[in-house]
């Protein structure tokens, strides 16, 4: 029987995917998302808890989806804006999963993992390290600099041919 004083507790681990903005990366290279590869990576860190997917409405019925829900990942649909001087859906999405992000953080995770390349999500990485959290990003070959520079470690978005 294993001596338990020697058992390291597993991180927690929770994974925040921006899919619009990974699908487009992937698309641009000619690629799909290989999600069991991404659900992998993040699994790496420690217990994956749970792998949030935030997928505009308008996307919401995409194939792909049904690979990512196969890792466990969990579909949030986002609904349009309610602004209608802002129509932006991605703009809503980003905005949706920053606040999501700031709850997760203060609910105990350890690893915050971020799937973008996307610059907006520099508050939330910064609002996780300052709680003692780890950041990982998980991004294209375009990725905001200044998101490189306030995240603990950064990963290549895993991809496949289609």
């Amino acid at each position: 029987m294993p001596d338990t004083d020697q058992i390291q507790p597993r991180l927690k681990v929770v994974a925040q995917i921006d899919y619009e903005n990974i699908v487009r990366d992937a698309l641009v290279q000619g690629c799909l998302v290989d999600f069991e590869k991404l659900a992998q990576l993040c699994r790496e860190f420690g217990d994956l808890l749970t792998a949030y997917l935030y997928v505009p409405k308008h996307n919401s019925y995409d194939s792909w989806l049904d690979n990512a829900h196969q890792q466990g990942f969990i579909t949030v649909a986002v609904p349009l804006p309610a602004n209608p001087a802002r129509p932006k859906q991605h703009e809503n999405a980003d905005s949706i999963m920053i606040s999501h992000g700031r709850n997760l953080v203060e609910q105990g995770l350890d690893v915050l993992v971020i799937v973008t390349h996307d610059a907006d999500f520099l508050d939330l990485a910064n609002f996780a390290r300052n709680h003692g959290k780890q950041v990982v990003l998980v991004a294209g070959d375009k990725v905001s600099r200044v998101l490189v520079r306030a995240v603990d470690t950064i990963l290549s978005l895993p991809t496949k041919s289609p």
